[in-house]
């Protein structure tokens, strides 16, 4: 964690975007967020990406992420990776009205 390669994602920020400026410190080093000194809002190293608020392994998704884009079935790499029913499945399967809702 190096809070000179990070910059501030709050729009409302005047620090928005400013890299190496020093607004930014560490807010924890634990869970891996920091601090802006000009809007003292915190935010983790992942906001703004894929891996923002993520509970499976980072790994893992990449992994799934490759084998959908290659045509692997969806119900095979439930199987495979052992991901259970809680997961929403906006991916694929699930009707438009059941979209974000556990998978069947």
């Amino acid at each position: 964690m190096n809070p000179q390669e990070a910059f501030c994602p709050n729009i409302d920020c005047p620090a928005r975007g400013q890299i190496g400026k020093a607004y930014i410190t560490i807010h924890s080093q634990k869970e891996q967020s920091f601090m802006c000194s000009v809007c003292q809002q915190t935010f983790t190293t992942t906001k703004g990406t894929l891996f923002y608020r993520l509970h499976e392994d980072a790994r893992t998704v990449l992994v799934v992420i490759a084998l959908l884009a290659y045509g692997c079935p969806l119900q095979a790499i439930v199987q495979t990776f052992g991901l259970g029913t809680s997961a929403p499945c906006g991916i694929g399967g699930n009707p438009p009205g059941n979209r974000g809702k556990p998978c069947n």
